[in-house]
């Protein structure tokens, strides 16, 4: 047996929410989700973030943080990843200054 195999993986659900709420209602409403399997909030920029979870209980955090409600706001995933360096760079890239192209 694997040190990982007893330890668990993890998988990273992206999601986007709609309208953008405050970080501490996001937390709440994660935190009294039903389940003993709860996401866990590892990146929130407002709008995007990132949750934890096990690789097993991943299908449940999907269908949990897509039936999520706060107040008029939805959330909306929007891919996994099995590595949180992997699921930055493709689902939370940084925003960067528009700048003017002179042609």
């Amino acid at each position: 047996m694997v040190v990982r195999d007893k330890v668990g993986r993890n998988r990273y659900v992206a999601f986007v929410v709609t309208p953008p709420v405050e970080k501490a209602r996001l937390l709440a409403a994660l935190k009294s989700a039903p389940g003993s399997d709860r996401p866990w909030l590892v990146d929130y920029d407002g709008g995007r973030g990132l949750v934890r979870c096990a690789h097993t209980s991943k299908d449940a955090t999907i269908e949990l943080l897509n039936a999520l409600r706060i107040g008029d706001a939805r959330l909306r995933t929007t891919g996994t990843s099995g590595t949180i360096r992997k699921a930055r760079a493709k689902f939370l890239p940084p925003k960067s200054p528009t700048r003017d192209r002179v042609k």
